[in-house]
């Protein structure tokens, strides 16, 4: 029996809604924001199985480019979703993408930075595909939530289970991030706050509004285990304008 990829296994585990982070928490907030859509070409950099391109699709967009480097999560994209305002592009997002300058009304980018070592080859091409005053939104994992498994490596003595080779939050580390559903360990870079902040700037883009968030009350009924991560940030949404 082939074994499964951690897309495969991630994708089987959460469908296009059974994830509680982005369900309950990172998509109201982050569709609330981006607000109008209507109308507007939106690029998702990143767009795994097409959960985002989704909950899109309800605010009548002109047209979505859903990006992604994954062959699985493409396929699962593309059987998921079949709608004549949605083309998905196998492309790395690292390198040029095979979209006009100056041509997206709002980027989209989840979960893809710390999956990433070189965050500004990205933001380079944010900035180019972007329209005169088009919106950049970027969600990632908080630059602060590895130091969770850092200071418990560092009191206790002993090895987390959930960020590998973690180190101290000022190191640009590459870890390995468990997932445990999957029984993978994917890659996991750790960018800093002004790593993020800087490199928006540094590609000609002014930052509107930053987003810090953690676990709210819906997920911790959904699933009490999220309790224990209230008291710190999970999640950055930084939202910019070209």
């Amino acid at each position: 029996m082939k074994k499964q990829s951690w897309q495969e296994k991630w994708n089987a585990t959460y469908g296009l809604n059974k994830d509680p982070n982005r369900e309950l928490l990172l998509f109201p907030l982050l569709l609330n924001i981006s607000k109008p859509i209507k109308g507007k070409l939106i690029a998702d950099l990143g767009c795994g199985n097409g959960s985002l391109v989704v909950k899109l699709l309800r605010y009548a967009p002109k047209k979505i480019y859903g990006i992604d480097f994954s062959s699985n999560f493409l396929k699962f994209a593309t059987d998921n979703i079949r709608d004549k305002r949605v083309t998905f592009i196998k492309s790395d997002i690292r390198r040029r993408l095979p979209l006009k300058s100056n041509s997206v009304d709002i980027v989209y980018c989840t979960f893809v930075f710390n999956e990433t070592k070189n965050i500004n080859l990205i933001l380079k091409e944010v900035s180019r595909i972007l329209k005169k005053r088009g919106r950049f939104y970027l969600m990632t994992t908080h630059p602060f939530f590895p130091m969770k498994y850092y200071l418990y490596e560092k009191y206790t003595g002993k090895k987390n289970d959930k960020i590998l080779n973690v180190k101290g939050y000022f190191e640009n580390f590459e870890g390995k991030f468990n997932l445990t559903m999957a029984k993978q360990t994917p890659p996991f870079y750790h960018h800093r706050v002004e790593d993020l902040i800087n490199s928006i700037i540094n590609n000609n883009l002014s930052i509107r509004r930053v987003n810090e968030l953690s676990t709210n009350k819906k997920m911790i009924n959904a699933d009490p285990r999220y309790k224990e991560q209230s008291d710190m940030p999970k999640v950055i949404l930084i939202s910019a304008e070209k």
